[in-house]
C-alpha cells in the first residue's frame, strides 16, 4: 500500500535529513533543508513562512534534536492548513514511553528514544493533530522501520488511513 494517489501531487513538500526515498515528481514543488547540526532545526525553520508546505519528511532528525518539543511546533508552524508531517525516528516501537536523554546517548548520540507514547510527548490533543503510524521497509537497508503521518487536516488523514488500511490511528483527543 501507499499514499492515496493524487494527494501529494498539488502539495509544496520540504525535505529535511536523507529523505532519498522521496521522489520530486510527487510534489507540486520541493524545497530542501540541510542540517549541519540537528539543534539548528528550529532555528531554520524559522526562515520560513507559516503554513507554507503541505508535506513536510523529518527523515531520522528529532531525535538528535536538544529541544524536540520546540522543534515539533516549529514543524508545526510551518504547516499548511491540510499539511501531512512525516517523521522517522529510530527504534520507536521498541518502547511504550519516551526517554528524554540529558546528555547525547549510544552509538549515535541521540537525545531521545521515542516510544508508543507520541500522542502524549508532543501534544496532539492540545494542536488538534492526529497521527498514523505505519511499518514500512526502508528502501535502501530493507530493515523495517515505522513511519509517523501528523495530520492537522482531518480530511486527508481518514483518505490515508483508509487507504492504507490501518485499523487503529491516535486521534486529537488521544484516543485509538
Amino acid at each position: 500500500h501507499g499514499l492515496p494517489i493524487g494527494l501529494l501531487n498539488g502539495r509544496h513538500a520540504l525535505l529535511i535529513g536523507s529523505g532519498g526515498w522521496i521522489e520530486p515528481g510527487w510534489f507540486r514543488s520541493v524545497d530542501r533543508l540541510d542540517l549541519e547540526r540537528p539543534e539548528d532545526l528550529a532555528e531554520r525553520l524559522a526562515a520560513l513562512p507559516d503554513g507554507s508546505c503541505d508535506f513536510v519528511v523529518l527523515d531520522h532528525v528529532l531525535e538528535f534534536v536538544d529541544d524536540d518539543r520546540a522543534a515539533f511546533a516549529a514543524l508545526r508552524r510551518v504547516l499548511s492548513g491540510r499539511g501531512i508531517l512525516l517523521i522517522t525516528f529510530a527504534n520507536s516501537a521498541q518502547s511504550d514511553r519516551t526517554v528524554d536523554f540529558a546528555e547525547p546517548t549510544g552509538a549515535y548520540a541521540r537525545r531521545h528514544a521515542y516510544g508508543a507514547d507520541l500522542p502524549r510527548h508532543f501534544d496532539l490533543k492540545g494542536h488538534r493533530m492526529r497521527m498514523l503510524a505505519v511499518s514500512v521497509e526502508d528502501p535502501g537497508t530493507g530493515v523495517r522501520e515505522t513511519a509517523h503521518l501528523f495530520f492537522s487536516d482531518q480530511a486527508a488523514f481518514h483518505q490515508v488511513r483508509r487507504v492504507l488500511g490501518v485499523s487503529s490511528a491516535t486521534g486529537a483527543d488521544g484516543s485509538e
